[in-house]
């Protein structure tokens, strides 16, 4: 929680960070609390429709104004409105752009109670101005990253979606695109890969004489059963064909598996 200087009441200095809240310095009294809102960004395409934000906090009806600032003024062209019937719990923002706003803007919805330096003003959402309603993917494990195939088209991000996509497995919080690879089998940052970087190469053994046949392999992190981390061997019936052995020469045999009767 965070704490203006000066303010003198408990309720008046209360704020919660993640709404990102800004309390004016000097309030005192009761004083409105944005606790979240939803969408909880909106991308306003401009001469587009309007979307409506609905905040959720305390002490709500006490707010009067509302509007959308980049880099604390107001953005030409765009609007919000503070809608009436709501109650102290729930506000309604209906917020627009016209033709003439600047794609690209960058901007936050703030809604306010008061005037001057007794004013409370209140950050309560990221807004931006964009050339088309961006594409929302749905992120069933909360994890940040949407199935890429279940998609939404909004200008405020629905709930459930996440703006970015790439989720190989919605339903596993731990798998998903900015996850670190960790030898279990799965492709835990979903970029089409398995355990990469994490495997050795093993090579099947079958006469358990500590080579193996460089023909059957077996990608893995840790050594299986009947098999072994050297290949080369020429004949894996047999223990006495393996690299390394004297070959004895001209008996017509590559006892060493090197290709040739030494």
């Amino acid at each position: 929680m965070l704490r203006s200087r000066g303010v003198r009441h408990l309720a008046a200095a209360t704020v919660l960070a993640v709404a990102g809240l800004v309390l004016a310095s000097g309030a005192s009294g009761q004083v409105p609390v944005v606790t979240w809102a939803e969408p909880a960004s909106a991308g306003l395409v401009p001469g587009g429709s309007a979307v409506t934000l609905i905040v959720h906090g305390r002490n709500l009806q006490l707010l009067d104004k509302a509007a959308i600032l980049a880099n604390g003024r107001r953005v030409n062209g765009a609007q919000a409105t503070l809608q009436d019937g709501g109650s102290s719990s729930q506000r309604s923002v209906r917020i627009s752009a016209a033709n003439k706003a600047k794609v690209g803007t960058q901007a936050v919805l703030q809604i306010s109670s008061g005037k001057g330096k007794q004013a409370t003003n209140l950050d309560v959402a990221p807004v931006n101005i964009v050339a088309s309603p961006p594409t929302w993917y749905e992120d069933a494990d909360g994890d940040g990253f949407g199935n890429p195939t279940v998609t939404r088209v909004a200008a405020g991000q629905p709930t459930g979606f996440a703006a970015e996509g790439g989720d190989c497995d919605d339903a596993d919080h731990d798998v998903r695109p900015d996850a670190e690879e960790v030898a279990d089998g799965l492709d835990n940052d979903c970029d089409g890969q398995v355990d990469e970087g994490l495997t050795t190469t093993w090579y099947e053994d079958m006469d358990n004489d500590g080579f193996g046949n460089p023909s059957v392999t077996r990608e893995a992190a840790e050594q299986s059963t009947g098999f072994v981390a050297q290949s080369g061997d020429c004949d894996d019936t047999n223990p006495e064909f393996r690299p390394g052995v004297d070959d004895p020469a001209d008996d017509g045999v590559d006892w060493d598996c090197d290709g040739k009767d030494d």
